[in-house]
């Protein structure tokens, strides 16, 4: 397996305020795959920034060598307060977007059955992991054993068995 890189933006890693991911986009997937580098796709950061994950996986099926199962939630309203990147002031928790929060799959935005089918259309046969960044279902142990059942309850039906 080649090495991969992970389309998170990562908003604010960067001194001057870019992106801080040199393959936050399917515009920039096209150059870091084309170096020999695998795509590790995660649809919770192509919705946040706009963009359908639906539309990214059969363009770059064969690229895609892991998929993170992380779930997004948006609060429109406070989405108009803070705009597009969240909030400035984030107090002590560098998480608070204010607008939006990772979430475990099942409990955001993803229409999971649709890239389970999109992903098994395109053959894809990498690894799945679930990506487990839920403020509601962390810290504690038994919190975090909780939302990681809920992301295998809403996951496991939709794995093809292997005929």
């Amino acid at each position: 397996m080649p090495l991969s890189y992970e389309n998170c933006v990562k908003e604010g890693w960067h001194p001057d305020g870019y992106p801080g991911n040199i393959a936050y986009s399917p515009e920039l997937w096209e150059w870091v795959t084309g170096l020999g580098f695998g795509l590790n796709w995660d649809p919770s950061h192509l919705t946040w920034t706009g963009i359908d994950p639906l539309e990214t996986i059969l363009p770059f099926a064969q690229r895609i060598v892991h998929a993170q199962e992380k779930d997004f939630e948006v609060f429109p309203r406070d989405r108009n307060q803070y705009g597009f990147f969240g909030k400035v002031e984030k107090g002590n928790d560098p998480w608070d977007m204010g607008c939006w929060r990772f979430r475990v799959p099942g409990r955001g935005v993803v229409d999971w059955p649709r890239v389970g089918d999109r992903l098994y259309e395109a053959g894809f046969d990498g690894t799945f992991s679930v990506e487990h960044e839920d403020p509601l279902w962390g810290g504690e142990d038994e919190k975090i054993l909780e939302g990681l059942r809920i992301a295998h309850r809403s996951l496991r039906p939709l794995i093809a068995e292997e005929r």
